[in-house]
Formats: C-alpha cells, structure tokens, sequence
C-alpha cells in the first residue's frame, strides 16, 4: 500500500515528478499514474489501475494546476471513500470549483508544507 496518490494532469509530468521525487526523499510512498499506470494499456485498464490505486491508499494529493476532466472523479471518488485530500496550488484559481475545493481537507502551497501535512495525517 503506498501513502500519497498523487492526482494531476499528465501534461503536468515535470511538476508531478518533482513532487514525488520530494517526497519519496522524504520517505513518502508515493502512486504518480504517469509512472506506475501503464499508460498504453487500454482505457478500462487505465481506469481499473488507478481506481484501485487511489482505493489502496491513505492521502490523496491534489495538484490544483491546470487540471481537467478526470480530476473531478478522482478527488470524488477519493472523497466519497472517506480519503484525506490535500490540495497543493501556486495559485487560487481552485476556489471558483465549489465541489473541487469542498473536498479538499487542507491546501497548501508549498512541497515543504505538503510534506510536513502528510507526515502529520500519517503520524510520522
């Protein structure tokens, strides 16, 4: 079971990556789809993948950047299995999605933050 999955855009990679790089540094598991979901299986493969991901773990991460259409079902369908969602936002264009950001447990808008935040909801 890993920690963190990490919700976010594919064409978000570089930032995806750096925020799991980070906190795997820290000792964070961490579930990236555009790593640990085989990306050319087919679509229901995809799906499957990264619902039983996002049900496997503790946290989800929301990275609120330029996200689309998969992202309300996967803070969604975090939510409505009872997982603590962390957004983490440079910015607050986040606030003008009502279901988006009544979802979310805690923002913040730094990597050091993040981590300090999912240490505390996994005791550490």
């Amino acid at each position: 079971m890993r920690s963190v999955y990490i919700c976010s855009p594919l064409r978000q990679f570089e930032l995806n990556r750096t925020i799991a790089e980070y906190l795997k540094s820290h000792g964070i598991s961490v579930y990236l789809p555009e790593i640990h979901t085989n990306q050319s299986g087919s679509p229901d493969k995809i799906f499957q993948s990264n619902v039983e991901a996002i049900r496997s773990t503790t946290i989800v991460v929301a990275v609120l950047k330029d996200y689309g259409k998969d992202f309300g079902f996967e803070i969604g369908y975090a939510y409505g299995l009872g997982k603590k969602i962390i957004g983490y936002a440079e910015d607050d264009h986040y606030e003008a999605d009502t279901m988006i950001r009544g979802a979310l447990d805690i923002v913040v808008q730094t990597i050091d933050l993040l981590v300090a935040r999912i240490k505390d909801l996994l005791g550490r």
